[in-house]
This record gives C-alpha cells, sequence and structure tokens, in this order.
C-alpha cells in the first residue's frame, strides 16, 4: 500500500499570537506524511509573517479577501492533494500521534472508508477536558440527540467526499456550518469512529463561540434550522435538532442576563421534553436565577 497522504486545512484570520503554535503541533507529527494548506481569509495582523517563519516545503499559505471560514476551508479543500482532508482552526493543535493514529484507522478500513472522526479535548482555563459524549455510536444518531460534539479538527474526509460535500458558505451561518455539514453528510456516509483523543480545542475569549452579539447568534441557528430542514429529516427528528439549537440559544442569552432566555428554553421543551434533564437546560436556568435574585451574571 502507498504511503498515504494527508492534507491539514488551516483557515485562519487574525490569529498570529495563536497560529504559530498550531503549526508547530502539526510539523511534531511522528507520522510525516502530510500537507499543509494554510488560508488566510483577509488578515491584518502579522499573520503572513508568522507563517513564513516556519521554512517547510510541506507549508503551502495562500491569502484571500475576507469571506468566513466556510469558504476558506472549500478553498483549501480545492488546493489538497491527500488522500485524506482534515481541518484545523489555527488556534488549536494536534497532539504528536494526531495523524499517525488516524492513518492506522485507515489503514484498517481502507476498502470502505469515507469519512471517520477522531475525539479532542477541550482546554478550559489551563486544564484539559474529556467533553466528547461517552456514547456516541452511531454517530449519525448521535448528532441528532447530542449536537455537534465533531467539530472540525477530529474530522478526516476521502479527498472525493470533502470536495463533493463543501461548506456551506452562507456567511450569516459561520459557527454553525460545521454542523450542517456532518448532519448533510451523515444522511449519505457512515461515519465511523476511532476512540483516540489525539487533538485540543483551546477555549479562549476570541473564539466565535462567546458572542456579545445574541440577536447575531439567534440568526445564525435559525439559518442553521432552516438547511437542515432540506435535509430529510422526519418531524421527531428535527424537532429533537431544533430542541438543541433553541437550548443553545437560551442558554448564551442567559449568560447576557437576558429574560427572554425563557422564551426559548420553552420553545426547546416544547420541541423535546428530554432537554429538561440535560446539564445545558441546568445552566441556564441557573444563570437566569442568579441574575435575578443576585445580579451576577451566568458563567
Amino acid at each position: 500500500m502507498k504511503q498515504i497522504l494527508v492534507s491539514i486545512v488551516i483557515p485562519t484570520y487574525n490569529r498570529a499570537d495563536f497560529i504559530g503554535k498550531t503549526i508547530k503541533s502539526v510539523l511534531n507529527q511522528t507520522y510525516s506524511n502530510f500537507e499543509i494548506i494554510i488560508v488566510d481569509d483577509g488578515s491584518t495582523d502579522n499573520t503572513k509573517e508568522v507563517v513564513r517563519s516556519f521554512a517547510d516545503s510541506r507549508i503551502s499559505y495562500f491569502k484571500k479577501q475576507n469571506e468566513e471560514r466556510a469558504v476558506a476551508r472549500n478553498y483549501g479543500t480545492e488546493k489538497a492533494k491527500g488522500d485524506f482532508i482534515t481541518f484545523l482552526d489555527s488556534d488549536d493543535v494536534f497532539l504528536d500521534f494526531h495523524l499517525a493514529e488516524a492513518v492506522s484507522f485507515i489503514k484498517a478500513h481502507i476498502s470502505d472508508l469515507e469519512i471517520f472522526f477522531q475525539p479532542y479535548y477541550l482546554l478550559l482555563e489551563g486544564q484539559r477536558k474529556n467533553k466528547i459524549p461517552q456514547k456516541i455510536i452511531p454517530i449519525a444518531k448521535s448528532l441528532i440527540k447530542k449536537g455537534n460534539f465533531m467539530a472540525c479538527q477530529g474530522v478526516f474526509l476521502k479527498n472525493e467526499v470533502a470536495r463533493n460535500n463543501s461548506f456551506n458558505e452562507d456567511r450569516l451561518l459561520s459557527g454553525s456550518e460545521d454542523y450542517e455539514l456532518w448532519l448533510r453528510i451523515s444522511r449519505k456516509f457512515k461515519i465511523e469512529y476511532n476512540p483516540v483523543y489525539s487533538s485540543i480545542l483551546i477555549d479562549h475569549q476570541g473564539r466565535s463561540q462567546h458572542y456579545r452579539d445574541t440577536s447575531l447568534l439567534i440568526l445564525r441557528k435559525e439559518l442553521f434550522l432552516k438547511y437542515t430542514l432540506a435535509h430529510g429529516y422526519s418531524k421527531p427528528e428535527f424537532r429533537v435538532i431544533s430542541s438543541g439549537a433553541y437550548s443553545y440559544i437560551a442558554l448564551h442569552l442567559s449568560l447576557q442576563s437576558d429574560n427572554t432566555a425563557w422564551s426559548w428554553l420553552l420553545k426547546a421543551i416544547d420541541c423535546d421534553l428530554r432537554i429538561l434533564f440535560t446539564k445545558r437546560v441546568f445552566v441556564t436556568i441557573k444563570n437566569l436565577f442568579l441574575a435575578k435574585f443576585t445580579g451576577i451574571k451566568g458563567s
């Protein structure tokens, strides 16, 4: 069997302070047959200089006008030569065995493997946490019930699968474009699971999930549901997905001590009563009561 080439597509925008560590984590891989495709989505900082400081022929750098991460990932996919393509945000890192583990999995399933997922740790306040649900098999059903636990960095797709199933480029969807794609792909392909934690998603205040403008979050989630509705889910399945979207909105509104969170929470419960028994709902209610009785915002 020929050596498998893996393409790592890294979209970036004004991440000069982070991207050096991200690139180093890829260059430190124990598996070496890879290419790094960095798509600079119109950065105005010194991202280019940081990237150019790495003298490695496996790195390709492209700068384009700002169009958001979905367009940048699709652009990188079109440039990719790898047998498999994976994605890495420019503020996250691979552990040094990430690619080696993925290639071993590919070789063990090469005859029928289209897309697979390896879990990641969340680095939160300096602590490495396991945030992936314990039971996610089959992945297609878990994506409906548990939301977007896949993110991007642990997903590996065959080149032709990635090319034929691109990220939705609606700019207002940005932040949910990956979840929309995984749901769409899961309707066509079986997503395999390699249960080895091999990368780290780093939480920080600059990440897109830390919303200041909740109106944009609401619009994003409503667009997400509009696009997902077209994927042919049954009414019960779509109600579960909707419940997750509404409870996500409620949580973020509660962080702003916004009492409209209650109405979104009720919408979530109306779609799927089981959402009542989740940590997200508990935290949302706690935040709202804290704000009402103490004036302290939730966290």
